[in-house]
This record gives structure tokens, sequence and C-alpha cells, in this order.
């Protein structure tokens, strides 16, 4: 990129590669790498030995993002927190309560992506938030900038996310202006910065806007079961694919108990395509609803959303079951204006996850796509459910002693499934690392032996060259 090429040597991506002449491109966003540039001006390749830092950097994003939009939606709603518990447990549940815990123990070029891009899409969810109730012109420049970061880091689920809400919100606004002052008309251009930052990008690297030509990637071209699949599907993504993967997603038998530390592990295999066929051989009318394409979806060892993010769907659930119980002698929710606004959010939120249930594969690093719209109804279920709980002295304890215990069970439940995938992926490390990792698993009574493997694969990653090159080369 100091050359002002998106190309790199193709031994640098190896079967990440999409081949352009003698070089290679990759499909990953560019936004790690831009935050790298000034960097890489002062240190040189030693840039590299910040991996720590620009993690953390994305980590902290995160985190912040949610502490803020949990402060705006406290203004809509009119509700304020006064349990230091509660904001504990609202503050820490996106990193130690989600998948968010799997994504942190993995400093390579997917999860930084990913986290990166979650980080945008919450942060444009308070601008957007915003915005909406004080049309303000910093607001939107902001929201702007984000929505570009976003698309920039990964292109689909929550990357998306700004440049969807960006849309909306520049539409209204130019809607509800146009009559007055057709200046409004200016900000259209804003709307579709992102897309045009995308295009920008991907016609760089693949010569069109849009499209990305997955005929060439190594990936495929090396693998006969992928070529054969692409050749017959024509596409990575499919609309058929939807039912098999949401069962997938939303099933909540995907994890174990295990005998010893840390006691939760994956449990396989993560689609059971066998049990799926009989039960469309036993039922032909079920194919016509649910389409099986489970020769054409690739798994990996992947949980889902009920055991990995407790907290916010138990209090979605239970907030909605609270607002249908008491719609009509409570007021626990927003007014008019402001549901409009946090309906039309949550369904964006829901739009971006659609690459995601439509995928060729589940991974379990995928399930971050859906942190967004979890995080947004289940902090305003929260919410509501503390400020109805607080008039009662039973539901206070109630809620506090099961909020606290589903924090915990969730929080274990994520470290156990990030020791049970690093226990497998002993071969993406360096020989000489192994054999202390290994030793290091037999310790499973030290906690903190999460932060030791973290620390071995961030060292892994700052000597295997083929890793730094990907990191310079997305």
């Amino acid at each position: 990129m100091q050359a002002g090429s998106l190309a790199v040597d193709r031994a640098f991506l190896d079967l990440e590669c999409f081949p352009r002449e003698l070089s290679c491109v990759g499909y990953q966003g560019v936004f790690p790498s831009l935050i790298r540039l000034p960097f890489v001006f002062v240190f040189g390749n030693n840039v590299f030995q910040w991996e720590v830092f620009f993690i953390s950097a994305g980590i902290l994003l995160v985190l912040v993002s949610t502490l803020w939009l949990t402060g705006v939606l406290e203004s809509v709603l009119d509700i304020r927190i006064s349990s230091n518990f509660v904001d504990l447990i609202i503050g820490a549940a996106p990193a130690l309560s989600t998948p968010f815990v799997f994504l942190s123990s993995r400093p390579l070029l997917y999860e930084e992506a990913l986290i990166w891009a979650t980080g945008m899409s919450l942060l444009a969810l308070v601008l957007a938030i915003k915005y909406w109730t004080q049309p303000r012109l910093v607001f939107l420049l902001w929201l702007s900038a984000v929505a570009v970061g976003g698309i920039l880091s990964r292109p689909s689920g929550g990357g998306l996310l700004g440049s969807l809400l960006l849309v909306i919100v520049v539409g209204r606004h130019t809607y509800q202006s146009y009559r007055n002052s057709r200046t409004s008309l200016a900000l259209i251009p804003i709307a579709i910065l992102p897309f045009m930052a995308f295009a920008s990008i991907n016609q760089a690297k693949f010569g069109q806007p849009f499209a990305i030509p997955f005929n060439i990637h190594e990936g495929v071209a090396s693998s006969s079961i992928r070529s054969s699949r692409l050749e017959r599907v024509g596409t990575p993504n499919r609309l058929d694919n939807i039912p098999t993967l949401i069962f997938q997603y939303l099933r909540p038998d995907t994890i174990e108990v295990e005998k010893s530390f840390p006691y939760f592990g994956f449990r396989f295999p993560a689609i059971n395509t066998e049990a799926i066929r009989s039960i469309v051989h036993e039922n032909p009318g079920v194919k016509a609803l649910w389409p099986i394409r489970s020769d054409d979806i690739e798994t990996e060892m992947t949980a889902s959303l009920p055991p990995t993010y407790g907290v916010y769907l138990l209090a979605s659930i239970s907030g909605a079951l609270l607002w249908l119980s008491f719609r009509r002698t409570h007021s626990c929710g927003p007014k008019s204006l402001n549901a409009h606004m946090l309906l039309t959010f949550g369904i964006c939120a829901a739009a971006t996850t659609l690459p995601t249930i439509t995928a060729y594969g589940v991974t379990h690093r995928y399930l971050i796509d859906f942190l967004p719209l979890v995080l947004l109804v289940g902090t305003i279920s929260l919410l509501r459910l503390w400020f109805w709980a607080e008039n009662y002295r039973t539901a206070r304890i109630m809620f506090y002693s099961g909020l606290g215990v589903v924090f915990t069970l969730s929080f274990f439940i994520n470290l156990g499934l990030t020791f049970h995938f690093q226990r497998t992926w002993a071969g993406e490390l360096l020989p000489e690392y192994r054999d202390l990792r290994t030793a290091l698993l037999k310790k499973r009574d030290e906690f903190l032996v999460v932060l030791i493997l973290g620390a071995i694969v961030s060292r892994c990653s700052h000597e295997d060259e083929s890793l730094n090159s990907k990191r310079s080369g997305m």
C-alpha cells in the first residue's frame, strides 16, 4: 500500500489469493491496513510488533461504543439506570458474555476485521440515533466516516450496518426537508459515500465495482469440492441456504458439558446433515418449506446464539413478554416517534445478517455478525426490565440474581468454547510453540492460561512471515 498498490506476492496470501498477473489481491477489507500506514512510515516493518495495540484499539472501540449506545438508549427511553451492578453487566456483557471473547483470542486478519466492523457498527448506531433525534451536520459527517470505516473493514455483516443507517437517516431528512429547502439534496452524496469507497477499492482489486470473482480464488481452485459447488450454485450465497443456517444459529444444543476445565466445548457435527436428510426423506412435504443444501454448506466448529448470547436473548424474550403483558397499564417503553426509529434501526441490523444466513458455510466467528441486532434489542429489553423490576421487591431480587447467573454462565460458555477451538488449532502454530501450548493445556485448572495462549498466538503472528504478509496485503 505504501507503493500505491493493493497487490502482494502470491506466497503471502496462499489460499486466500486472487491471482492478478504475477501478484495477488485479497478480499478482506483494507481498513485495518489503512490505520497501520502512519505507523509503517515511522516504524517500518516493526509495525507488526504492534499487533496487540491495534487489536486492543478495536476492542476498546467496541466497549466504548456499547457504553455510549446504552447511554443514548437510556435517553431515548427516558430511563435512567441508578444501579452500578446493571451498568457493569451492560458494559461488560459484549466483551465477556458474547462470541467477542473468541474473536479477541485470535489475532488474525479475519478476526481483526470483524472486531473493527463490529465496533464501527455499534458506533454507527449511536450516531444514527443522535442524528435522528438531533439532526446536526456533525453527527451526519461522523456517521459517514464511520460507515466508510465499517464497510472497508468488512463489506457484509456488521460492517454494512453504518452504510444502511446512513442511507436511512439521509433519506428521512431529505424527505422531510425537500418541500422547504432543496439544499437537502446535497446530502445524498454523503449517503452513497461508503458504497463509492467500497466500489473504488473493489474496482482496483478485481476490476469490477461490487462483485468478487470467487471462481479464480485459490481456495476454490485448489479444492475440487469447492470448485464443483461453485459451478453448480454459481454464487457463495443462496437464499435456499437460509433455513438450514437459521436452524444452526438458533438451535440450543451446539455445546456440550465437559468434566474438566473449561467445562464447555463444541458439539459435533456442527450441522447434523444426516438427521436433516432423514427428516426430509420421511416427510417429503418438508422439502418444499425447507430446501436443504447440506452438500453445499461447509461446516467448522460453530456454536449458536442461545448459549453464546444468553444475557441479551433472555432479556429480549423477557422484555417482549413484559411488554405484551403490561403494555396497557405500564409505561415502560419509548414514545411513538422513538419507537419507529428503534424499529427501523433494528430492521437495518437484522438485514445485515442476511449475508451470514445465506452463506455457503458456518463458522463460529460469524456469530459476531448478530451482535449489533442482539445488543440493540437486548439492551432495550434490559432497560425496560430494570425499570419495571425496581417497583417490586420480589421482581427486583429475581432480576438481579437472574442477570448475574446468566451473565456468569454465558461468560464461562464463551470462554470454554474459546479454549476448545484453540485446542484444535495447533496446526496453525509454528512448530516450536506447539509443544509449549500442549503442555500448557494440560494445566486446565489455571485460569490465566487463556491469556498465555493469546500471547503465544500473538507471538506466532509476529514471526510467521505469511501471517505478517496477509496483514499488509489486506
